[in-house]
């Protein structure tokens, strides 16, 4: 009886023994081959994030994090763009760099992390190639977005590596610092002004403030920007009017027949008026106009100016020439006009003994014309 008690005992030893042998050797098993490449995948993509910073680092002029993520510092096109403009071929320098992230082929890494890799190693090849034409680049040409794009793929690539080696998150820290003393172009901002594609545009302003006026087929726009407020407004655009003027400053709206009209007309638009109103900032109702007994024979912002007590417009006559006419006219009969007041007479006229398009050119104590004829041998200036 004791006798089988111990064989039995010695039986459930060897069988414990045997057991505890195959769960260890297939714990062995499991960490060799799903561990270690896990590990592996783990470690090969935190050296990606240091890679990607000392890239970043060299290729837009700042400084590496000593803990990178995968973010990019405010304004980082800017800064592109700057040593783009200034220093063509300067992506070449950074090469050694971008060819460290292009991880060579592993075997012993999880089937993600190798597909991530083939991944990486495609996105280094493309920003190279799109980093290449920038010293090439001719001064003044239009400076591509396509590196930048190519730079985002890479960074895409980065986070799908660092996903499928089995990280927790992609960090989004920068990978890279900026110092605020760097010399940077200034960033370009859209601006919210609603316009057709054709419409005549006016801008100015200072170093602080911006104005914009756009008139298009259907209504005229403003807006302002100044201390981070911003004004708009739009406004239906009335019939026959032609544009706000001068186009740095405005300071008047222009009534006329379009040249496409008047050159359909048998004798033009000699005996047509001109319209004139101050404009209102901002712009919220369009003022009565106050009528002058005068056409533009060429192009409205070319053929009419005027000071605080004037108006001089280069006037078509009937027999198809220019003639100069001085209205005089200020600020408050101007705001007086009534839509049933008759145009205003010119108190003075010269005609103008040359033919072609005129150009009023302001200078001490009146324009002066020139007027431009084309031939078929030669352009003619008077």
């Amino acid at each position: 009886m004791l006798e089988d008690e111990a064989l039995d005992l010695r039986a459930l030893k060897g069988n414990k023994k045997r057991w505890l042998t195959i769960v260890g050797g297939n714990a062995a098993l499991l960490f060799v081959m799903v561990g270690i490449p896990w590990l592996r995948g783990y470690l090969r993509s935190r050296e990606l994030w240091h890679s990607y910073a000392a890239y970043g680092a060299c290729l837009f002029g700042g400084t590496e994090s000593p803990d990178p993520g995968l973010g990019l510092p405010p304004g980082h096109e800017a800064y592109f763009a700057t040593r783009a403009v200034r220093e063509p071929g300067w992506s070449q320098k950074c090469d050694g760099k971008l060819s460290a992230m292009a991880l060579p082929e592993a075997t012993f890494v999880l089937p993600s992390v190798k597909v991530a890799e083939m991944d990486l190693r495609a996105a280094v090849k493309l920003l190279r190639s799109e980093l290449l034409p920038l010293a090439a680049r001719a001064p003044g040409t239009r400076l591509s977005v396509r590196p930048l794009r190519a730079f985002e793929r890479l960074r895409a690539g980065l986070a799908n590596h660092t996903r499928a080696s089995g990280a927790v998150e992609v960090p989004e820290g920068p990978a890279f610092t900026m110092a605020s003393s760097t010399p940077v172009l200034a960033t370009p901002t859209r601006f919210p002004l609603y316009a057709g594609a054709h419409a005549l545009l006016s801008l100015w302003g200072t170093d602080s403030e911006l104005h914009a006026i756009a008139t298009d087929h259907t209504g005229i726009s403003y807006v302002h920007v100044q201390g981070g407020a911003l004004t708009q407004s739009r406004v239906t655009r009335p019939k026959l009017l032609e544009a706000a003027l001068p186009r740095a400053k405005p300071e008047s709206f222009v009534w006329a027949m379009g040249r496409a009209r008047c050159a359909e007309r048998e004798h033009g638009c000699a005996d047509k008026a001109l319209g004139i109103a101050h404009v209102p900032l901002p712009v919220e109702s369009i003022p009565t106009p106050r009528w002058l007994g005068g056409h533009p024979s060429g192009r409205i912002d070319r053929s009419m100016w005027r000071d605080e007590a004037r108006v001089i417009v280069a006037a078509a006559t009937s027999q198809g020439n220019t003639e100069l006419r001085e209205f005089t006219l200020d600020r408050e009969s101007e705001a007086s006009a009534q839509a049933d007041t008759p145009p205003l007479a010119p108190a003075k006229s010269w005609p103008v003994r040359a033919p072609g398009d005129p150009l009023l050119l302001p200078r001490a104590g009146g324009p002066r014309v020139l007027m431009a004829a084309r031939s078929d041998a030669a352009m003619t200036l008077s």
